[in-house]
């Protein structure tokens, strides 16, 4: 049986995304808290390497921004993320995982944003819309 992909969009309007792979090298690397994300982001040179910089973010509790995060008066921290460590941990999240490293194994990945539409998604090409992680030959 396969699926048609108006029935995986019927199924999941809003399907869950994968994880942010900056966030999870840095989190690592630096011992920090699931809360932990990035804030600052910076290329080093002509190598698809970078600098990124982040902390714990709060939430303003009041204002036109009330509920979001800030990470005004944290305490931030630098890691170096490097192509192969960003490019290892989407294949320990397929190892763990089973799932797709592009769709989370919703079988939908983001394919835009808009203020009309907020998130629009679209049939994952790397797993064929399967969900799981596909076996790569080396």
């Amino acid at each position: 049986m396969t699926t048609q992909p108006s029935e995986l969009f019927d199924a999941n309007p809003e399907p869950e995304l994968p994880p942010n792979w900056l966030n999870v090298v840095a989190r690592k690397k630096l011992g920090q808290p699931q809360e932990w994300r990035w804030c600052k982001f910076e290329m080093i040179g002509d190598t698809d390497d970078c600098v990124v910089e982040g902390g714990i973010p709060r939430l303003l509790l009041s204002g036109r921004r009330k509920g979001q995060a800030t990470w005004r008066d944290c305490e931030l921290t630098k890691c170096v993320v490097t192509k192969a460590e960003y490019d290892q941990a989407k294949v320990d999240y397929e190892v763990e995982t089973g799932k797709c490293h592009d769709c989370a194994g919703s079988r939908l990945r983001l394919d835009g944003w808009s203020a009309d539409t907020g998130n629009r998604f679209k049939p994952c090409l790397r797993c064929n819309a399967t969900g799981k992680a596909p076996e790569v030959t080396q």
